[in-house]
């Protein structure tokens, strides 16, 4: 291969340490939450009747928002399942099961708990899209 070559793999590889794309994130979130300076999540009248996994997902990306705006002293973007259960209130086991299951490939795990990474904004997107579109 010659050196301006381009390696055709590179197009397959993402960036970890990619910013999160806030126009996409706030797309994803507007109409199911609103966010207060401290750090608060307010979900909407509607959120309770997603389903689990949606509702998972949601609050996983309003906690990376908060995450990026700096809003809660505290607030971290990764949690733990018992965390996100008392939140969305389901029960920790639940979420456990949701995050194995429909939302394998988008959430993961380090120390400090589950989080959404940035470069699955989109992959985000279209499942929510896709779901959106199966239960109309």
């Amino acid at each position: 291969m010659a050196r301006d070559d381009k390696d055709p793999l590179d197009e397959l590889i993402v960036d970890e340490a990619k910013e999160a794309d806030k126009a996409i994130l706030a797309g994803l979130l507007k109409g199911h939450v609103e966010l207060t300076k401290t750090g608060k999540i307010n979900f909407t009248e509607t959120f309770y009747e997603y389903a689990d996994w949606k509702k998972i997902m949601i609050y996983l990306l309003a906690r990376k928002a908060i995450s990026l705006k700096k809003l809660g002293a505290d607030v971290k973007e990764a949690t733990m399942p018992v965390e996100i259960g008392k939140a969305i209130l389901v029960s920790g086991d639940t979420v456990s099961k949701r995050l194995a299951r429909e939302l394998k490939g988008f959430a993961e795990k380090n120390q400090d708990g589950y989080f959404i990474p940035n470069y699955r904004l989109l992959k985000c997107r279209s499942k929510l899209e896709m779901k959106d579109k199966e239960e109309k």
